[in-house]
């Protein structure tokens, strides 16, 4: 791809997702979170940085704004006001919660059936289970919270917002997870996704003082699992999407959790970039990631990072004089855009294992389809790198 072609994927003169951290305070001490040290919290976003994002999405086109982080916002002292101001400037809203730092009031029942999409964190439909690995985890605190915002919605004769189940699968829950998306189903959820446990070497700049509380379970990746529970696993995991299927319920999941699955029954070996033998430029392998366009995510005190994976690593500060959008439009974004198209990795997005890999040319269509540049993307399985 010419210099002068990759430039028109460069700058993007919209936002799809703006993800904010309010804080960095959480109520549970989930055993796989990769930015959890305890020293990291007590730390509150500063109302000058709230007027500057109200502001930016006043005057900058975006899609819809998630307030989410490595933290619990719904403990945020003022994040209702934060919301209801955002709300009533007709920004689309969505939270990831783990809806269980105890019962919520009115109030706040009121504001969250107001968003557009609310994703709730729900490994498992084993109380036991939830309460030592997302330690503190109170499966009928989810429940009752859940079940108010949808009649708060009903109610006041409000569009009922989505209703996400996100569960991170690992070695204790992916065995029975058939089970969880049946609850997940019968509790009204109407999207479940299923990411698999990242471990925390993978995550650059991550960090985890919660891993050796002696009173939680402690989890391992799926790859771990014998060849005997990895086949249990693949039936669950048919299991719960044909349980979608029948139910109307979209399912999503990641390829590489296939993968993983497969490498315990075949022993084969992860996929990797390095050692790949030279592929002509169109044919060059990257990742397939789409977060440099469509993603921005901003922390507590303004930092904002190239994805919601590398912690570590900052592209600017929402209070500096060119915002957001000087962060996000910024020649360090440019970079992690530029280095994808042409298979020319970041040192971030080179190491990453989040992301499956592909190739630029595949990347490139995608892109292409995301930004309106062309039409539908070139058919392809995440993580095809031919």
């Amino acid at each position: 791809m010419m210099d002068a072609d990759i430039d028109r994927f460069l700058h993007m003169p919209f936002l799809p997702q703006l993800c904010l951290e309010l804080n960095t305070s959480c109520n549970l001490g989930c055993v796989y979170c990769h930015f959890a040290p305890t020293t990291r919290r007590g730390k509150e976003a500063p109302p000058e940085l709230l007027d500057r994002i109200k502001e930016f999405c006043r005057r900058f086109p975006i899609d819809h704004v998630t307030l989410a982080g490595d933290s619990e916002t719904t403990l945020y002292v003022g994040w209702m006001e934060f919301a209801r101001d955002l709300l009533d400037i007709g920004m689309k809203l969505r939270i990831i919660s783990n809806f269980c730092k105890g019962l919520f009031n009115d109030d706040e029942i009121d504001v969250l059936s107001r968003f557009q999409e609310v994703v709730i964190s729900l490994d498992s439909d084993n109380a036991e289970l939830m309460r030592k690995v997302r330690y503190r985890a109170d499966l009928r605190t989810i429940v009752t919270n859940l079940q108010r915002v949808r009649a708060a919605a009903v109610l006041k004769n409000r569009p009922m917002p989505r209703l996400v189940c996100n569960i991170t699968a690992y070695d204790r829950n992916i065995i029975h997870i058939d089970r969880t998306v049946a609850f997940a189903l019968a509790s009204g959820f109407t999207l479940v996704q299923i990411n698999p446990f990242v471990e925390l070497e993978e995550v650059p700049g991550g960090e985890n003082d919660l891993r050796d509380n002696p009173n939680a379970w402690d989890v391992r990746k799926v790859d771990t699992l014998s060849p005997d529970a990895a086949m249990q696993a693949k039936e669950a995991l048919e299991r719960a999407v044909d349980l979608c299927r029948r139910h109307g319920v979209p399912i999503t999941m990641q390829d590489r959790l296939h993968e993983q699955l497969n490498r315990c029954l075949t022993d084969a070996p992860p996929a990797s970039l390095s050692g790949s033998p030279p592929l002509p430029p169109e044919s060059r392998r990257t990742k397939h990631c789409h977060f440099p366009w469509d993603y921005q995510q901003m922390t507590w005190n303004g930092d904002m990072l190239p994805c919601c994976i590398v912690k570590d690593q900052f592209i600017g500060n929402a209070l500096d004089p060119g915002g957001v959008a000087g962060g996000f439009n910024g020649p360090v974004m440019k970079q992690y855009r530029r280095g994808l198209l042409t298979g020319e990795l970041m040192p971030a997005c080179a190491n990453c294992t989040y992301a499956t890999d592909t190739t630029t040319r595949r990347l490139r269509s995608s892109v292409e389809a995301m930004l309106g540049l062309t039409g539908r993307p070139e058919p392809e399985r995440l993580g095809n790198t031919t």
